[in-house]
């Protein structure tokens, strides 16, 4: 901000005058002529003792420091509008963080196995699959030698999404058998809570190897860790990531509670990374998605 000082000065000046008279000459006696002397002043003030006393007067004027006007200095003001559909903590929109239809990106991926290797990933909307209309988010490529994934999901309302199935696709090379993940009923997952607040959602699962097929009871709880993650990737660095973490307990881990995994996710690249990423140990985006 700046700061203007102003400093004005007023002077009074005043100013005095005197008069002067002029001598004549006699042929033998000089006598000095009477000399008659006229003050002129205004006003004249009289003394007591008759004499005429003079009053000299001393005008002073005072001069007003002229005004400055101080330009008013007006501070842009700025505020942002977040969308409607913005996430309470992450700040972004729910239409926004999502790739277009048809988008690619490349992940490197750890196998379950310690193979590292980069793959593809893609998004369709709208895919027709088992009588209804599903996004489904892959990864990896079917037939190949490494495993792939493939998620199908919905989204409901904005941070809402249900979950409709897993394919766990364990590739040529695995020695592994395929594994398919489903549910009774879509799994309504609620990503909308704040920092620490967590979503817990009860259902049963089933999974079905390519010989053999089991049912469970689990309980699956979401949590918002974090929006202030700062991680480092080939294409650059970066700030404000948010980290979620999943937790799953039901009869088939002896009734406790136990950490699945966790994900990253980044208001313009979508999920950047994962540290379980169901037939891959993790994956890290390694070009973003376009």
């Amino acid at each position: 901000m700046r700061r203007a000082w102003i400093l004005a000065m007023c002077l009074a000046v005043g100013a005095a005058a005197a008069g002067c008279g002029d001598d004549d000459d006699a042929a033998t006696t000089t006598t000095p002529a009477p000399v008659e002397q006229t003050t002129t002043v205004a006003p004249a003030t009289t003394a007591e003792s008759g004499t005429t006393v003079a009053s000299v007067t001393t005008e002073s004027s005072t001069t007003a420091a002229p005004q400055t006007t101080v330009p008013q200095t007006t501070v842009p003001q700025t505020s942002t509008t977040l969308p409607a559909d913005a996430h309470q903590a992450m700040g972004v929109g729910w239409s926004a963080i999502w790739p277009a239809d048809g988008a690619t990106a490349v992940y490197r991926v750890v196998t379950r196995d310690g193979v590292e290797a980069n793959v593809p990933a893609r998004i369709d909307y709208s895919v027709d699959w088992r009588g209804g209309e599903w996004d489904k988010i892959s990864l990896g490529e079917v037939g190949g030698e490494l495993p792939a994934l493939a998620i199908y999901v919905r989204k409901i309302d904005p941070w809402v999404i249900e979950v409709g199935a897993i394919e766990n696709l364990a590739g040529s090379a695995a020695g592994e058998q395929d594994l398919f993940e489903s549910y009774a009923e879509p799994v309504l997952i609620d990503l909308s809570g704040g920092i620490g607040e967590s979503y817990e959602v009860e259902t049963t699962v089933t999974i079905e190897f390519s010989n053999d097929t089991f049912e469970a009871d689990v309980t699956y709880v979401i949590t918002l860790e974090s929006v202030s993650e700062a991680m480092s990737l080939d294409f650059g660095d970066l700030d404000g990531v948010s980290l979620w973490s999943t937790r799953v307990s039901g009869p088939f881990v002896g009734g406790d509670t136990i950490l699945l995994g966790q994900f990253w996710m980044h208001p313009e690249y979508f999920i950047v990374g994962t540290d379980s990423g169901l037939v891959f140990a993790e994956f890290v985006l390694v070009e973003p998605w376009e």
